[in-house]
């Protein structure tokens, strides 16, 4: 019976070392970490960051007919949305579509220029002005 007792113990003993002790849990937060929202934020401005760049690399790819244009027009929604999600303040979010919009009627205006020089196709215009 005492074998029983001492294993069961053992048992629940493992254990809370396996979840950790409860003082860890309540221990108080490190003052230099930043607040987990200033996070969120930093890590939406990187992201924005590397969309732009990604969008400059797939218009040469679609132009060179390596990527579909569709790909690119996604890329440029994608990156609407990002620019969205990091609105502060009424304004800012017309404005961040407003952008957005922009965006695809330039994207429409280049599809038609590369298409217009053979290195595009007539539904690759008609992709981009249904995307705006």
């Amino acid at each position: 019976m005492t074998r029983i007792i001492h294993s069961t113990a053992a048992a629940w003993v493992g254990l809370a070392f396996i979840w950790g002790s409860p003082s860890a849990a309540t221990a108080a937060p490190d003052p230099v970490a930043k607040p987990p929202g200033e996070r969120v934020r930093e890590l939406q401005r990187e992201r924005l960051k590397a969309l732009e760049e990604q969008l400059d690399g797939l218009f040469w790819l679609m132009a060179e007919r390596k990527d579909p244009p569709g790909t690119y027009l996604e890329a440029i929604r994608e990156l609407g949305e990002a620019e969205l999600d990091l609105a502060e303040g009424r304004t800012a979010g017309p404005a961040a579509l407003e952008k957005t919009v922009r965006r695809l009627q330039e994207a429409e205006k280049k599809i038609g220029v590369l298409w217009e020089s053979g290195l595009q196709t007539k539904h690759s215009v008609a992709q981009a002005k249904a995307a705006r």
